[in-house]
This record gives structure tokens, sequence and C-alpha cells, in this order.
């Protein structure tokens, strides 16, 4: 069975079905959610569609392949479908630049962020070689992989005492003032401790370096969430918001100087 799996949601074809009847059992079961499944659907579709389609005519693709794009697009292992994700992300962070800065500057997964990430994504043709053929892809994944852009190439050498260093005074003033949890708990961690979580997000996702790192994090999180709030977190969603924590504190700490 050739599967795709998109925010939670897989669909299944049989293995003798033509390349044809393949995509479009992708777009009916996937597409027809829309919203955010269906936008990030259509990027996973022109990456392995259209190409394939093409190929089956003797036409070639225009698309490029990055040569660091994942290669093994029939693997099961869930890593190759995270670290594929993420590298799309980062990829539509450079591309797509102050569409990027704007959504990440959103309330954390607002519905105004979601509706605008469709925005963003169009123009990343060259960012769907990222993807691998089984794809696990949601807006916390989106999110914390352009955050993690952000803070590798303009932030890689900051001075984190500009967050340890934080108050609730300068918080206010920088414009930091969390509008909910996750950005909440995102902000205290990187206050707390932001070496470690600029060395659990420089990591590849789903690694044993990344396992080590999140080790350092863990402590972090109890204290900082809210008080009255119930909050469940995984991995992936713990990354995306020390990430989009990290990335707006040294951001706003950047444009007050």
């Amino acid at each position: 069975m050739l599967k795709l799996i998109l925010d939670g949601v897989e669909t299944e074809v049989p293995d003798y079905a033509t390349v044809q009847q393949t995509c479009f059992v992708w777009q009916r079961d996937i597409m027809g959610g829309g919203g955010m499944r269906a936008l990030i659907a259509l990027s996973a579709i022109m990456l392995l569609c259209v190409p394939a389609i093409a190929e089956a005519q003797g036409v070639g693709s225009h698309i490029r392949r990055d040569t660091d794009a994942p290669r093994d697009l029939d693997s099961n292992d869930p890593g190759v479908a995270e670290r594929a994700a993420n590298a799309f992300a980062r990829c539509t962070a450079d591309r797509r630049g102050p569409l990027a800065r704007t959504l990440l500057a959103m309330p954390y997964r607002s519905e105004e962020q979601s509706d605008r990430a469709g925005r963003l994504l169009r123009g990343t043709e060259e960012c769907m070689n990222d993807i691998g053929f089984q794809l696990r892809a949601d807006t916390p994944t989106l999110l914390g992989g352009m955050a993690e852009h952000y803070l590798r190439v303009f932030y890689d050498d900051a001075d984190l005492a500009a967050v340890s260093g934080l108050t609730e005074e300068s918080i206010a003033e920088l414009g930091l003032t969390p509008r909910n949890a996750p950005e909440f708990i995102g902000l205290c961690a990187a206050r707390a401790n932001p070496a470690a979580i600029r060395a659990f997000v420089s990591t590849e996702p789903a690694s044993d370096d990344e396992a080590e790192a999140l080790g350092a994090v863990v402590p972090l999180l109890g204290p900082c969430v809210p008080e009255g709030e119930t909050v469940r977190l995984d991995r992936r969603s713990v990354r995306s918001i020390a990430a989009v924590g990290l990335y707006r504190a040294l951001a706003a700490a950047e444009a007050a100087e």
C-alpha cells in the first residue's frame, strides 16, 4: 500500500493503482477536509503526483531536487517524515521570509495564523522536494521549523543573556506578553535556560541527539505551565513551542537595540 499521512489522517491506495488513481484518492480523502490540512496536502500532491505523471508521459519535471532532500521515499520510519517536514518548514521560511516572520508574530496556533499560513505556502514549489513520501505535517511543525531556520541563520551567535535577563517590565515593553498558554510556556522556558532551548531545537528531529537535549528541557516545563491550565505536550509540540518562544524573544530584543 502507498500511504500519505497528514495531520494525523492517513489514506492508502492499492499497490496496483495507477499514478492518476493514486493522486485522485489522496486528493479526495485528504484535501476534502479543507483548512491547513488541505493546503499542506496540496503541497504533497504537487510534489508526488505532478512529477510522477509527467515522467509517465515522457515529460521531465522542472522542480529542482535539493541535495539534502530525503531520498528514502518508501520508508515507514516516522523520523524520516519528521525530518522532511522540518526541512520543508525551514525552506519555506527561507523562501518566504516576510510572510513567515509575520506568521510567527501572530498568536500561536490562532485561527488568524492558520488562515494566513495558506498565503505563505504559495510559491514554495522548490521546497516541496524536501518532503518525504510519507508526510507528517501540522501547524506546530511548520511554525517550529520556520523559527528554527531564523534561529540558525540570524541568531546562531546571539547573546542569550538578552533572553535570560528579560523582566516582566521589559517583556511588556517589547510586546512579548504571552497571549496564550503555549506562548507563556515557550517564553518562560527560554528565559529559564535559553542555552538548553537552543541546543534542543538545533538537533535533528527524531534523533538520539534530540532525545538527549530534550532531557535538559523537560525540567523547565513544569514551572512554566500557567496556573490553572492543563497542557498536553509531546516531544514535537515542545520543540515547536520552544523554538518559537526563543525566536520571538531574540527577535524582539534585537529590534529594541
